[in-house]
């Protein structure tokens, strides 16, 4: 992993211009701690790189070159299945590698598939600038569901491309690199854009939901699921392509208690060296402690306990802006737990797996609950794995990133995601008419979100977490985290908010914001998803929806804990 940068300039780059590039790389140093590298290619273009060494830490710096210089790649990627794709262009006489970083399979797939096709073929995450000498011209592009973050900006006399805003000019307008986008540029600063993200299309419904849900058997789910178990499997020990020890994020929900599954039984078979130790933010009496030592235990694993103060999350908020760079309430509330967390692990590990993209996959959120039709779940699942970009996947990578610690993300593999989606919706949706309050800790399984994933792991997680209620990251903290931080927020924040604001918390974030990026010249507007809530946009009326995501009692946050 890394943090890369690049300027390609429609006249000759004066020399002052590469010294004043160098403090733009630097602002990103973060990303790559351990080398940093600036070049000139051609008088034209500026190559900016800071690396964070995870596969062949001697050999594997930046910018790569290909055997004869034709082909120039600056990459922040981890390329899983690399070994085939370099192999078989090996094979076909078409890229000899030159190292062993997994990177180089970018320039592999490139001249075996092309510009569009190759990212069909790519099992990894990954956001490159690539620059293909023999036919002058730059290829930028960012993996299927945004994992990787990737910023742009154009003037009349250049564009610039960097993983953070923040090493962009602040004279100009930027924007993120939307998913699964390729831009050609060629030397005259003309742009080609095209998207290769999947469609994916409604299944229709299954025969067995005709008449009653509760004639679906267990051999009727283990063949539906039993394409996405496999993918979910393979994406796992991919993951563990490594040189350095990799760590587990484990919030004890239903997720990270899969993954730990998964991991355990690589490790069992000896497909994969496994991990010793995983890390976990919340009080000594919070849900996801409790629940995330079940998982340790019964694993054997180290469980490191993350906690800290109020007063910390106040102090430190500033600070998650600066490197989340967006202003939305819901991702900063939820990136302040995400940043302690990869701090505590960054001591002692560049590599980290997390649980994140289940959720969307499955339509594990609150909201779900009112969904009325099987088209509608699709479509907002849909519509959730495009925006995770600027969700989640922002709070994953910049907060991870900001302690120099990589996060890997298996659910979110292309091929898991293929598989998931083809899941027909009524395998994943609720059906409330099944849940009895006054049995929680037998609920019926259709009353819940993401059934089919707990019955397909049902023998595998520890079972006080088989019927446990989606939480946020900062309730799994603490239930009472938010409103004591918002508490502290508006208090200690009260010279930035005006009389009479409607949302006192949004405001302040903005302030901070606006402060930090000096943006009166509006260069740097963060995308978000309407309404500061992923749920403010769903087709359908929820009062779940206007909680902003959040648990509506403690109750129900206790729900099926034993």
């Amino acid at each position: 992993m890394c943090g890369i940068y690049g300027l390609i300039s429609l006249h000759k780059i004066e020399e002052i211009t590469s010294f004043e590039s160098l403090p733009r790389v630097k602002s990103i140093n973060h990303r790559g701690p351990d080398d940093i590298n600036l070049v000139v290619e051609n008088n034209k273009a500026i190559l900016g790189h800071t690396r964070l060494s995870i596969n062949d830490l001697e050999g594997g710096g930046q910018p790569i070159y290909s055997e004869h210089n034709d082909y120039i790649l600056l990459a922040n990627a981890e390329i899983y299945n690399s070994k085939n794709i370099l192999d078989k262009a090996s094979e076909s006489g078409l890229f000899n590698k030159k190292s062993n970083s997994d990177c180089e399979a970018l320039i592999a797939a490139y001249l075996l598939y092309g510009e569009e096709e190759m990212h069909r073929h790519i099992r990894g995450m990954y956001a490159f600038i690539l620059y293909d000498r023999k036919r002058n011209r730059f290829i930028a592009a960012r993996d299927h569901v945004g994992i990787k973050p990737l910023y742009f900006c154009k003037t009349d006399e250049y564009i610039e491309i960097a993983s953070e805003a923040k090493a962009l000019s602040l004279n100009s307008i930027h924007s993120p690199f939307e998913n699964g986008t390729v831009k050609i540029i060629n030397r005259d600063l003309d742009i080609k854009e095209f998207s290769y993200s999947r469609q994916y299309s409604f299944c229709p419904p299954s025969s067995q939901f005709v008449n009653n849900i509760t004639s679906i058997t267990n051999t009727d789910i283990d063949l539906m699921m039993k394409p996405f178990k496999d993918a979910f499997r393979d994406s796992v020990r991919m993951r563990f392509q490594s040189d350095v020890p990799i760590c587990l994020f484990l919030s004890g929900g239903l997720d990270s208690a899969v993954l730990s599954s998964v991991i355990n039984e690589l490790t069992q078979n000896g497909d994969v060296v496994g991990i010793k130790e995983a890390f976990c933010v919340g009080r000594e009496n919070s849900l996801d402690y409790y629940c995330a030592q079940k998982v340790a235990e019964r694993f054997n694993w180290k469980l490191n306990r993350v906690d800290f103060s109020i007063a910390d999350a106040i102090k430190v908020l500033p600070t998650v802006i600066y490197h989340l760079e967006s202003d939305e309430p819901e991702v900063i509330r939820s990136s302040i737990t995400n940043y302690f967390l990869a701090k505590k692990a960054s001591d002692n590990y560049k590599v980290v797996l997390t649980g994140e993209g289940s959720d969307e996959l499955f339509g594990g959120y609150l909201y779900f609950h009112d969904c009325p039709n099987s088209l509608q779940h699709h479509n907002e699942i849909v519509r959730i794995i495009k925006g995770l970009s600027h969700a989640n996947l922002l709070r994953v990578d910049k907060m991870s990133m900001a302690h120099s610690l990589e996060a890997r993300v298996p659910f979110l593999d292309p091929e898991c995601v293929k598989a998931a989606l083809e899941i027909p919706s009524e395998y994943k949706m609720i059906y409330n008419s099944y849940y009895n309050n006054s049995l929680l800790k037998s609920i019926e399984p259709f009353s819940i979100e993401k059934w089919i994933l707990r019955i397909s792991y049902k023998n595998d997680i520890p079972p006080e977490i088989l019927n446990r209620a989606k939480a946020a990251q900062c309730e799994g903290y603490s239930e009472t985290f938010t409103s004591e931080f918002q508490s502290a927020l508006t208090k200690s924040f009260s010279h930035l908010v005006q009389e009479g604001a409607d949302d006192p918390e949004a405001m302040i974030y903005t302030k901070i914001f606006q402060t930090i990026f000096n943006n009166s010249k509006k260069s740097l507007v963060p995308v978000r998803w309407p309404g500061n809530c992923r749920a403010s946009d769903i087709s359908w009326t929820s009062d779940k929806a206007l909680n902003k995501g959040l648990a509506p009692s403690a109750s129900h946050l206790r729900r099926g804990i034993s």
